[in-house]
């Protein structure tokens, strides 16, 4: 892939990486400390990212470096929780809100009983 396509597909997964965590430009560059046009630069693909700041992004994120990198295409997601992850970013905010409640549920009853502990 030659260096201007890496350099455009980086600046869209660092955008949509953002929009997926629900953070504007400036929330973005407050969390990291940085300015909001340097994080403007690097989605606009005028700029391109490095390791260092790769890192700081994909820990804020919750991505691989590596994918922002465009070092590979992976994001670490198992297709079942590509599938649940679309399905929770598809409701709305009260929709995303019972969703989380729910994930915060004790496991199933059996999962206590393989373990050998009761409820």
């Amino acid at each position: 892939m030659a260096m201007d396509n890496l350099k455009k597909l980086g600046a869209q997964r660092i955008k949509q990486a953002r929009e997926h965590v629900g953070f504007t430009q400036e929330q973005l560059a407050e969390a990291l400390g940085w300015q909001r046009g340097r994080l403007g630069n690097y989605e606009a693909g005028s700029r391109r990212i490095r390791p260092e700041e790769a890192h700081e992004l994909a820990r804020v994120l919750n991505v691989r470096a590596s994918w922002l990198l465009c070092v590979d295409d992976e994001d670490g997601l198992t297709p079942d929780e590509r599938t649940i992850l679309g399905k929770y970013r598809a409701n709305d905010r009260r929709g995303k809100d019972m969703l989380q409640r729910i994930a915060e549920l004790e496991p199933p009853q059996e999962v206590w009983l393989k373990n050998g502990t009761n409820p």
